[in-house]
């Protein structure tokens, strides 16, 4: 009777650890798609950033030197008004 129980533990115990093993796998598939999802959307953002910035006919470098420069001529005019 003794071994009769003992196998039944053992087997209700595989069950257990092979439900919680198939709830993870489960998770981590789910977790795959959103990254995924992610990863599409972000990829969609920058190739419209792109065209948009291509649309306008100015270079990422040329954008980031203006806006540099916008920012510097803020902080010059701030400083003279102080």
């Amino acid at each position: 009777m003794s071994r009769e129980r003992a196998a039944q533990s053992k087997l209700l115990d595989l069950e257990t650890q092979l439900s919680r093993n198939k709830t993870e796998l489960n998770q981590l598939r789910r977790n795959k798609d959103d990254v995924s999802d992610l990863q599409g959307m972000l990829l969609l953002w920058l190739v419209v950033s792109w065209q948009q910035l291509e649309s306008i006919n100015q270079g990422p470098v040329d954008v980031l030197r203006k806006s540099h420069g916008a920012v510097s001529e803020c902080d010059v005019l701030s400083m003279a008004d102080g």
